[in-house]
């Protein structure tokens, strides 16, 4: 069975990594499109947006390889957005009750008729029918008019043109959209109805998404080119396209595909305009999906099923062929999570927050707001209330609180995210959620590999919430002697030399004394470091180590033999031996996963290891009680400790040094972690 990434690097540490650009920012100019009209200000006149929204980044070479057609190339009729110039401004009531929530009338109309709505106040329990709208907001600072119970109401244009468009022309239709229906300038009413948003959209009979006006005429391809992919695929699996609906996940559905399913090129570019539309990258809209039962997704004025967006999205991300193109970017990994419900039941709050860093917001106490309708929240206990007068330092270290006391385990602490840029931030030991984090999370629970580097100790954990200090009991293992940055382009490379880095170490451990604390084989300790010990396959008839072996044996000889290596020599001939059945590629796509933005580092006490970019020589490499695998630590002159980030040791991942604490071999300390 094919896994998750075997084809490519994780697009999440690609765009983690990729200079943020939270909505509102400007925009690169596009092929095709002039010069904007908006006229910023407190009273928009007109304005003509970027194709899709303000927040859409196309890169230069989508800008060239992707011409617009030629009804683009004229400018696009500007929409006046002054519908209610005269009228005094929109002033909001409270809300009577805590169970209370607007409702959107939106009048009828037709073509460019100014919009017209009305406001009803109706309670979750018993709701006014009604549908949400899931969209980007685009610059909040950007206003454009409508006309509200008689007076004017300040709204984004990206709204206003959802409007239009949805708009019946002999009929009311009643709608819910956050920025109508919530007063965002009352806090108090904002928190109260964030923490509720996941009850809101459930009240929808459906989920209208918006991915803003089809300027480029995209659309109708991109709807026919996703329907045939989608009946291609439900053809090979006996299933009808309807039955998607009740598919939680589509990754087997899109398997039984056929390798190369046909379309021109221009249906794939079409398509990656689909995925480059700003309401993917909204953080916002991924509770939104999840919460809803029924979703169509409405591009200008073409409507596409958001199943078959999904199911669209989950073929890019599994097959080798599609990625060839590089049509695969943040847009499409995010709408393969957001329809991949299974993973929206069964991972842990730390899991969801890292899943979500590549997706944009721009209050960073939205990276926890904006999650909090997710099954995960509610199960463990988390008792969070959404409340925009506290601080993002309050409320990170609040979460840090409660996953721990939640999942009885350090495992948020492998989500900690210090770069280089960000060096290490204050206090060290409490996660970001932002883009930035490395490869894959090691201290992750998976299903089948998993880690237990403290395994039969008592976690001992307490949190000076006003100095910011946590203080963890656990022991030294040792300290870092030396590093090497990890630079996926040379130490995974498509056509290795004979100064590749692994086939480097790997010759140096063979020409020099072996000799490894745990008394392992180099080939076993070497190979399970650049993996941080994950096969890349499950196999019922092998040990974890046992493939991990074989593969790594197969990737370091395949490595020799591209670089011209005599693998007749000695050094070759065990890897030779051990590697005829490995799975090299998967080796390859696993290292690449876990070593990204990561360095291989040796210990004085001889360990070998993974670790975060950030660590440094004298650095200190400590077991956690309670923590799954091991952290690196860096003494303050004045006391205490930073936490750098986590580590793969070999040979201590599965307790095999607690034994020795009980003996008095290694001495049980307090580390304060600031």
């Amino acid at each position: 069975m094919r896994k998750l990434f075997r084809d490519v690097v994780p697009l999440r540490n690609k765009y983690r990594n990729k200079t943020r650009a939270e909505d509102g920012e400007a925009t690169p100019p596009v092929q095709g499109v002039r010069d904007s009209q908006i006229q910023v200000g407190a009273n928009i006149v007109e304005y003509a947006a970027q194709p899709n929204s303000e927040d859409v980044f196309p890169s230069p070479r989508e800008s060239q390889t992707l011409p617009l057609p030629e009804q683009a190339e004229r400018i696009r009729p500007v929409r006046r957005y002054d519908s209610a110039p005269e009228l005094p401004v929109y002033d909001y009531d409270r809300l009577p009750e805590t169970t209370s929530l607007r409702v959107l009338e939106l009048l009828p109309g037709h073509g460019e008729d100014p919009v017209v709505c009305k406001l009803h106040v109706t309670d979750w329990n018993d709701p006014i029918p009604f549908e949400a709208i899931s969209y980007a907001w685009g610059d909040p600072r950007i206003r454009a008019w409508i006309e509200c119970d008689g007076k004017k109401l300040g709204v984004t244009p990206n709204l206003v043109d959802c409007l239009h468009q949805l708009r019946r022309r002999n009929e009311s239709r009643f709608l819910w959209a956050d920025a109508i229906c919530i007063n965002q300038e009352d806090l108090e009413e904002r928190g109260h109805q964030v923490d509720n948003m996941r009850r809101i959209y459930e009240c929808a009979q459906r989920l209208l998404i918006w991915l803003g006006r089809d300027d480029g005429g995209y659309a109708r391809r991109v709807e026919a080119a996703m329907r045939n992919l989608a009946q291609r695929c439900c053809d090979a699996k006996q299933i009808s396209i309807d039955d998607l609906k009740d598919i939680d996940n589509l990754w087997d559905t899109v398997s039984c595909a056929p390798y190369r399913v046909a379309m021109p090129m221009e249906s794939w570019q079409a398509i990656e305009r689909l995925f480059l539309c700003s309401w993917f990258s909204r953080l916002w809209v991924f509770q939104e999906v999840v919460s809803s039962a029924k979703a169509d997704v409405h591009w200008g004025d073409v409507l596409i099923s958001w199943d078959i967006v999904g199911l669209t999205a989950t073929y890019i991300q599994s097959w080798s062929h599609v990625i060839e193109y590089k049509y695969l970017h943040s847009g499409v990994y995010n709408c393969y999570i957001m329809r991949n419900r299974n993973n929206h039941i069964k991972f842990s709050v730390p899991s969801i927050l890292d899943w979500s860093r590549t997706f944009r917001c721009s209050d960073p106490l939205d990276r926890i707001y904006a999650m909090l309708g997710f099954p995960s929240f509610h199960r463990n206990g988390f008792s969070i209330q959404a409340n925009y007068k506290r601080t993002p330092e309050q409320l990170f270290i609040e979460v840090v609180n409660q996953c721990i006391k939640a999942d009885k385990n350090l495992q948020v602490l492998s989500y900690t995210d210090h770069t280089q840029n960000s060096h290490l931030r204050k206090p060290s030991w409490v996660p970001q959620w932002d883009p930035g984090s490395p490869g894959w999370t090691i201290g992750y629970k998976r299903t089948t590999w998993t880690w237990c580097a403290t395994k039969g100790m008592e976690m001992k954990v307490d949190i000076n919430f006003e100095a910011q200090v946590l203080s963890v009991a656990g022991v030294l293992l040792g300290v870092v002697k030396e590093r090497r940055q990890i630079s996926n382009a040379r130490w995974f490379p498509y056509n290795p030399t004979r100064e590749h880095p692994i086939t480097q170490i790997w010759k140096d451990s063979f020409h020099n004394e072996w000799k490894y604390p745990s008394g392992e084989r180099a080939i076993d300790v070497l190979g399970g470091i650049f993996v941080a010990g994950i096969p890349s396959n499950e196999c019922n008839c092998c040990t974890r180590q046992e493939i991990v072996r074989r593969d790594f044996a197969s990737y370091v000889t395949r490595c020799a033999e591209e670089a011209g290596e005599d693998t007749n020599e000695e050094v070759w001939k065990e890897l030779y031996h051990k590697g005829g059945r490995g799975d090299w590629k998967g080796y390859e796509q696993n290292g690449m996963n876990f070593c990204f933005g990561r360095s291989f580092f040796t210990m004085k006490e001889g360990y070998m290891g993974l670790g975060p970019n950030t660590m440094e020589a004298d650095d200190v490499v400590v077991l956690l009680y309670g923590g799954d695998v091991p952290y690196i630590l860096r003494p303050r002159t004045e006391g205490g400790h930073v936490l750098v980030g986590e580590a793969y040791v070999h040979g201590v991942m599965l307790g095999e040094l607690m034994p020795k604490v009980s003996t008095g071999e290694h001495e049980e300390q307090i580390w304060e972690l600031h």
